[in-house]
C-alpha cells in the first residue's frame, strides 16, 4: 500500500504512533513536505535518519518550506523502481520533484519548488506533466492550491506555489490531490485531501 502524511518536523514521536507503526514492509510512506529531520546536521539528527531508514517500510519525502535543502545535497543519488532519489540510508529517500511511480500508480510529487522561481516552476511542471500525457493517478504537494486552502481556512496566506497550483489543476487529469502545510487531516468533497499525522492510503 502507498500512504501519505506530512509535516513531521523532525519529531521522532510521530513515527512511534500506532498509525505509523502499523505500516508493513511492502508499504511506501510518502511525506509531503516539512520532513524536518535534518536542520543542524548534528549527531542527534543523523541518528534519527538512521532509525527511520531502518524501518521495514520505505519512507520517501519531498521538501517543504521548513526544510534545509542544502543539507541533503551530499547524499548519494540512487534509483528505486525507476524513480530518481537521494538515498539517506536504508529505506529512507528524498524524491526529486516530478513523477514518482509506485505500485503501478503514477504520482506527481512537488515540494517547495527549490530555487526555481514561480515561472520556472510552472514551466518545469508543465514539461513533467506533458511527458506523462497530462494524466497522473495522484498529486502530492506540500501546499494546496490557493482556492482549496482558502476554502479550508477562510483567510489563507498562500505559500510559494499555491497560486501556481490553482492555474495548473484544470490542465491535467488526476484522481486525488493530497497536500500538507495546514497541519490537518481533512477530506474535502471531491478530489482534495489535507494530510498531517495520520498516514492516509492513496
Amino acid at each position: 500500500m502507498i500512504y501519505v502524511a506530512s509535516d513531521t518536523h523532525g519529531d521522532m514521536s510521530v513515527f512511534s504512533s500506532k498509525a505509523f507503526r502499523s505500516l508493513k514492509a511492502e508499504d511506501t510512506l510518502i511525506i509531503a513536505g516539512d520532513f524536518g529531520f535534518l536542520w543542524e546536521d548534528n549527531d542527534r539528527e543523523r541518528k534519527a535518519l538512521k532509525k527511520i531508514g531502518a524501518r521495514k517500510h520505505r519512507t520517501v519525502f519531498s521538501l517543504g518550506e521548513n526544510d534545509a535543502p542544502a543539507l541533503y545535497e551530499a547524499f548519494p543519488e540512487a534509483e528505486i523502481d525507476g524513480n530518481r532519489v537521494l538515498c539517506l540510508g536504508g529505506n529512507l529517500f528524498m524524491a526529486a520533484e516530478g513523477i514518482y511511480e509506485a505500485e503501478g500508480k503514477k504520482l506527481l510529487l512537488c515540494g517547495n519548488g527549490g530555487d526555481r522561481t514561480e515561472d520556472e516552476e510552472e514551466e518545469y511542471l508543465k514539461r513533467v506533466l506533458s511527458a506523462a500525457d497530462n494524466e497522473v493517478y495522484g498529486v502530492i504537494t506540500y501546499e494546496p492550491p490557493f482556492s482549496v486552502g482558502e476554502f479550508l481556512c477562510g483567510e489563507y496566506e498562500s505559500g510559494k506555489l499555491g497560486f501556481l497550483f490553482d492555474r495548473l489543476k484544470g490542465n491535467f487529469k488526476f484522481e486525488k490531490w493530497y497536500f500538507g502545510r495546514l497541519h490537518k487531516d481533512v477530506r474535502i468533497p471531491g478530489k482534495y485531501r489535507a494530510v498531517f499525522d495520520v498516514p492516509q492510503i492513496i
